[in-house]
């Protein structure tokens, strides 16, 4: 063999296997939960002041979150949020459709919202943001725990009818939110445009991260 004919094998070698070194990098980050996405794009992140946010590049940010109109209302609980999930723990039925018997459904909305710190304010758009909740702003139970108007209004709005042939009890339920005053933690580029010098906007340009303390707000 050449060595120019063993140079291009070995360069092609090389290749083939920096590119199965990329998959698995990426099949690795995908595999992870949400929370250790979440958390290590928090820690990577710098913490800069809302007020001092770099008009090019990522950062992260801390403070509270403010409810911008129409806030959401979880399903189950009423909580006023900004974004909240829901799971669903079906029990084995011959009246669920879909092949849902036995099987998790889960549900979500999100709003954008505010955040503030000593600095200035910043929009979280919440479109494309991955978020990560602390067990502190969830809830779980049985719909036996909820109100029967709430779970006739889930059923309703989620199209699970036949909720109301099941009992309650044997549904298990997982419910977190992101309510008004959590303290939250934001990674992620300034969008374009700021309305002023005070006021960013993240989520504009590619996902966001959003992190929920896990401390209630006071």
């Amino acid at each position: 063999m050449s060595a120019g004919g063993y140079s291009r094998a070995s360069w092609a070698m090389l290749g083939l296997l920096g590119a199965a070194v990329i998959v698995t990098l990426l099949l690795s980050w995908q595999i992870r939960s949400r929370a250790e996405q979440v958390a290590d794009a928090l820690e990577a992140a710098p913490l800069v002041a809302i007020a001092s946010f770099p008009a090019t590049g990522y950062a992260r940010i801390e403070g509270r979150a403010r409810l911008l109109e129409p806030a959401l209302v979880a399903p189950l609980s009423g909580r006023r949020c900004a974004y909240y999930e829901l799971d669903l723990e079906l029990p084995e039925s011959d009246d669920a459709p879909g092949g849902d018997a036995g099987r998790r459904r889960r549900m979500s909305q999100r709003r954008d919202f505010e955040l503030t710190d000593a600095t200035g304010k910043a929009v979280v758009r919440m479109h494309s943001a991955v978020v990560a909740i602390g067990d502190a702003h969830c809830r779980r139970g049985s719909l036996a725990d909820v109100p029967a108007n709430r779970r006739a209004a889930l059923a309703v709005e989620e199209d699970l009818a036949y909720l109301d042939s099941i009992d309650p009890a044997a549904v298990r339920f997982r419910e977190c939110a992101l309510p008004a005053d959590a303290q939250v933690a934001v990674a992620g580029v300034a969008g374009a445009g700021r309305a002023s010098p005070s006021r960013l906007v993240l989520g504009v340009h590619g996902p966001s991260y959003v992190g929920v303390s896990a401390s209630r707000s006071q």
